[in-house]
């Protein structure tokens, strides 16, 4: 986290009837007479205090990361059993990437692969995605969007229309297939 000059300050904290206090992590953050003050959990002189203005400006960029950042799925994601007889087929140009769906959702998927099936791929790389279900195939035009030790996140580039969840019929009455095959199993 940097250390803004107006906002770093070392003040410890004072019991007070008024104080509302939390833990998120390794952080302790305590709200006292307008000020809203976080320390580490093991080290108190590592403190911030921020005056309402300054927490307001953080909710702000808290929000802002949350919406574009750190919450980026749109849609309910279905764990995928290997008994689900859904087969996927990614290419990346030339390469086919190897790897097992784990789950699915109305706007993508994610890929299991493992480390030495793993291709040089890129965040927003286009791929095309097949995916073969009860006899029939369908192919989309994807997204790679997470990239990590264990695979592939892709999004379906049709599957959203003017900002809104809109997918293919055929993605849909997938999810919607895998989905009650998943709850009928008890999750």
């Amino acid at each position: 986290m940097a250390r803004d000059a107006d906002a770093f300050v070392h003040c410890p904290t004072t019991a007070n009837f008024d104080m509302q206090e939390t833990t998120i992590g390794d952080a302790i953050l305590v709200s006292n007479k307008g000020l809203l003050t976080m320390r580490h959990v093991e080290d108190e002189s590592l403190s911030f205090v921020f005056t309402a203005e300054q927490v307001l400006e953080l909710v702000r960029f808290l929000t802002a990361q949350t919406q574009s950042e750190f919450n980026r799925r749109e849609a309910f994601r279905v764990p995928l059993f290997e008994s689900s007889q859904l087969e996927v087929r990614v290419r990346s140009g030339e390469t086919q990437i190897q790897g097992r769906p784990t789950s699915i959702s109305m706007t993508g998927i994610f890929l299991a692969v493992s480390p030495a099936n793993q291709v040089d791929a890129e965040l927003e790389d286009e791929v095309e995605v097949v995916l073969q279900f009860e006899g029939a195939q369908h192919s989309h035009v994807g997204l790679i969007k997470r990239i990590s030790n264990d695979g592939y996140g892709i999004a379906f580039l049709d599957a959203t229309s003017l900002g809104q969840v809109d997918p293919p019929a055929d993605i849909a009455r997938i999810v919607m297939k895998l989905q009650r095959e998943w709850v009928s199993r008890g999750n």
